[in-house]
C-alpha cells in the first residue's frame, strides 16, 4: 500500500533536515510518495489600502513574486537532494503557497485536506536552534487540534536506523505503534524495540508490550523484527534519549500524552514527550495523538 508524506521545506538550503532524514530512513522505499511543501511570506496580508493603494498592491505583487521564486528554488534543492540519493523522481511532487493564516496553520490545513499519513518538520536554520522551543513552528503545531502523526527532524544524524517505540499502554502509544507498523511494514532495514521505563508492575509492562506488539503486527510489521526493553531508570525522558542515542536508533516514537496524563490534553503534549522534544538531537521524534 502506498504511503503519502507531507515534507515541509524552508529557504535554508543547508538545513533541510526533514529531506535528509527521509534520504537515509526511507532509502530504497518505492511505496512512499512525498509532497514537498513550502509556505512563502505573503506581502498582501499587510497591504495598506487606505492610501496609495494601487502602488502598495503593485509593490506587494513584486515582493510576492520574489518570495515565490525563492520558495521554488528551495523546493528544487530539496527535490534534487532526494533524487540524488535514490528517491524515485515520480514519487515526488512540489507545492508552494503564499501564507494564508500563518505557517503553522497553513501546514495543518494542507495536512488535513491532503490526507497525508504524516507531516515531516525540520528546523528553520541555525537561528532556530537558539530560540525557545515555545516559539517554534513545531511546538505551535503540537498545540493545535491535529489528528495526523508528526515526524520532528530537528538535527537527524545520517546512518542511524531502527525505531525505539515507547509503550506505556496508552491509546496514543498504540496509535503511534500502528503508524510505525504501517510506514515500515515493507522495510528490510528497520526493526522496532518496544521500550518501557520505571514501572515495577510486571503485569502492566507485559500488557503494554502485548498491546503495542499487536498493533505493529496488525499494521503489517514483521513480528520477528519486534524486540522489548525495560529500563528502571528514574528519569523517564533521559532514559529514553540515552537508550536511543547509545544504540544508534534513527527515531523515537511515542504518544503525545502518556498513560495517566489525560488532563494534559488541552496543551497536547505530555511532560515526557515535551522533555524529549526540547532535548532532541541526532534522533527524529515521531509523535501521534
Amino acid at each position: 500500500m502506498e504511503r503519502h508524506l507531507l515534507l515541509t521545506v524552508n529557504a535554508y538550503h543547508t538545513h533541510q533536515h526533514a529531506s535528509r532524514f527521509v534520504n537515509y530512513f526511507l532509502k530504497g522505499d518505492t511505496n512512499t510518495r512525498l509532497t514537498l511543501f513550502y509556505v512563502a511570506p505573503n506581502p498582501h496580508m499587510n497591504v495598506d489600502l487606505t492610501r496609495d493603494a494601487l502602488s502598495n498592491i503593485n509593490e506587494a505583487d513584486t515582493l510576492a513574486a520574489t518570495y515565490k521564486r525563492k520558495g521554488n528554488q528551495a523546493l528544487a534543492v530539496a527535490k534534487k537532494l532526494l533524487i540524488d540519493n535514490g528517491f524515485p523522481p515520480d514519487k515526488i511532487e512540489t507545492k508552494l503557497q503564499l501564507k494564508h493564516y500563518g505557517t503553522a496553520m497553513d501546514i495543518i490545513q494542507e495536512a488535513e485536506k491532503g490526507y497525508y499519513d504524516a507531516v515531516l518538520l525540520g528546523r528553520r536554520g541555525l537561528s532556530m536552534f537558539e530560540e525557545l522551543v515555545d516559539d517554534s513552528i513545531s511546538k505551535h503545531i503540537l498545540r493545535e487540534e491535529i489528528d495526523f502523526p508528526l515526524w520532528i527532524c530537528k538535527e537527524p544524524e545520517a546512518g542511524r536506523k531502527n525505531v525505539l517505540l515507547c509503550a506505556d499502554g496508552s491509546e496514543e502509544s498504540l496509535r503511534v505503534a500502528d503508524h510505525v507498523g504501517f510506514m515500515l511494514a515493507e522495510s528490510d532495514r528497520h526493526e522496532v524495540t518496544l521500550f518501557h521505563v520505571c514501572d515495577k508492575d510486571q503485569q502492566k509492562i507485559d500488557v503494554s508490550f502485548d498491546a503495542a506488539r499487536t498493533a505493529l503486527i496488525a499494521a503489517g510489521f514483521p513480528p520477528e523484527k519486534i524486540h522489548e526493553k525495560v529500563d528502571r531508570c528514574g528519569n523517564v525522558p533521559q532514559a529514553i534519549l540515552n537508550h536511543a542515542l547509545a544504540n544508534n536508533y534513527a527515531a523515537i516514537a511515542m504518544g503525545t500524552t502518556g498513560a495517566g496524563q489525560k488532563y494534559l490534553k488541552s496543551i497536547f503534549m505530555g511532560s515526557v514527550c515535551m522533555a524529549i522534544f526540547k532535548s532532541l538531537r541526532k534522533v527524529t521524534l515521531i509523535v501521534s495523538r
